[in-house]
């Protein structure tokens, strides 16, 4: 084993030479691949976003009939202040057999997967990277998934209260068409995309309103009923970008009495043909 990636002196009696290095959601992917009853504790926000991803892209089959993600209090408020890992988390909870429970740090040991048939503690003294190293040793093994089975069952259940992704993009293309579903998966997708330190979807939709010349008030109507946000967060994003110059409203003729409705569309003319994720940049960059 590479010096840089040794285990604890206490693991080196059991583990094996299986080591697997990379990011965190591709090394949890490669070990939730096939299994079939895991618990994962994460003791951090980063590690639960991980597991929450790897559980998402694993193809369904792969997937293990049960996940177990114990985490801190705090890491599952970020996770539920975080539109892409609680929506996720909704759809895992309803198809995947997943479920989420806290517990006081203190009560967390070191971050670890554990599978039907080994114990993958989750390294990270390497920058930039994350280990697993699979410990075999039978022993080792029943002790620990004793331990980690008290405490799943000390720990408390938590319920995110939001919508499934896959309920959340049906509905998006249902009101507004394919071609605006996926380039809101597309701008999604975009690396860092947190509410708490990037962009908010309620901004993405806003922007892909724009770059599909969709109406303000059906954006607004749709976005309240289904629960993504209030009138008036849709009606501060949009004066946002409007200030910023990314989006323009015109306005859109109607027989109809009533308050004009508005059509929301791109501000910049470089970049009217841009890419969702030339978008998510732009805004980036002229919000920071």
């Amino acid at each position: 084993m590479p010096e840089n990636l040794k285990s604890p002196p206490w693991l080196r009696t059991v583990v094996s030479e299986d080591v697997t290095t990379g990011q965190p959601a591709a090394v949890i992917e490669r070990v939730l691949d096939g299994a079939s009853t895991v618990t994962v504790t994460c003791t951090n926000a980063r590690l639960l976003f991980a597991a929450v991803a790897a559980l998402h892209d694993l193809p369904e089959q792969n997937r293990p009939s049960e996940t177990r993600l114990l985490t801190t209090p705090r890491a599952a408020k970020r996770a539920k202040r975080d539109f892409v890992a609680a929506t996720t988390l909704a759809d895992l909870r309803a198809s995947a057999g997943v479920e989420l429970r806290t517990t006081d740090e203190p009560s967390l040991p070191e971050p670890v997967v554990v599978t039907e048939d080994a114990v993958f503690p989750i390294l990270r003294g390497v920058p930039c990277q994350t280990s697993t190293v699979r410990v075999t040793d039978q022993t080792f093994q029943e002790a620990y998934r004793k331990a980690a089975g008290r405490r799943w069952g000390d720990a408390t259940s938590y319920d995110l209260d939001t919508f499934r992704r896959s309920q959340f993009l049906d509905s998006l293309e249902g009101e507004f068409g394919g071609e605006f579903r996926q380039d809101f998966e597309r701008a999604l997708a975009v690396p860092d995309v947190r509410n708490d330190d990037g962009v908010d979807p309620v901004d993405l939709l806003v922007l892909m309103a724009a770059k599909h010349g969709e109406q303000s008030y059906e954006l607004n109507r749709w976005g309240e009923s289904f629960g993504v946000a209030s009138v008036g967060k849709f009606s501060q994003s949009k004066r946002r970008l409007e200030e910023i110059g990314l989006v323009e409203t015109e306005k859109v003729r109607s027989d109809s009495v009533g308050r004009p409705r508005q059509r929301l569309v791109v501000g910049k003319e470089e970049l009217m043909d841009a890419t969702p994720e030339e978008l998510v940049d732009a805004m980036r960059t002229v919000s920071g």
